[in-house]
């Protein structure tokens, strides 16, 4: 992977976010062009160029806590925080090193699958986190529906 420009931390919910059920709603709910790589990871090619892999091992749940404690005490990102805590599941989004997630074509992405995944985005290039406004139920239910 090249360089890691966010990573959406988020909690499953009673179905697995799989790479297949990923690549199907970046295409049809983000309108994006993806496709899967030789190592298992989606390469999404428009309307932004991003590596996206899928991380679910154990050492996740205690990334995402060791982070939730560090931002903990302030009180703006409690919210992020508590969400952080309970996480299980990351997708790390990599680019080339001129790539920023503000952009407006990767932020429509990374805040299209937060909101989905009900997640905490981690910039990583602008030191930021965020969380996007809750999805509407239906598009949740889209993006889980297999």
């Amino acid at each position: 992977m090249t360089k890691v420009i966010a990573r959406l931390w988020y909690t499953p919910g009673s179905r697995i976010v799989s790479l297949d059920l990923l690549q199907r709603r970046l295409s049809e709910n983000l309108g994006c062009s993806v496709e899967k790589t030789e190592t298992s990871d989606l390469r999404i090619t428009a309307p932004a160029s991003l590596l996206v892999r899928l991380q679910n091992d154990d050492k996740v749940a205690l990334e995402a806590s060791e982070l939730s404690k560090q931002i903990r005490s302030a009180s703006n990102l409690k919210p992020a925080s508590d969400k952080l805590n309970k996480a299980t599941r990351r997708l790390d989004f990599g680019a080339q090193d001129d790539c920023d997630p503000q952009d407006p074509q990767i932020k429509g992405i990374l805040t299209g699958l937060t909101s989905g995944l009900d997640g905490v985005l981690e910039d990583c290039v602008n030191g930021r986190l965020s969380i996007a406004p809750r999805a509407k139920k239906s598009f949740m239910q889209k993006l889980l529906r297999r």
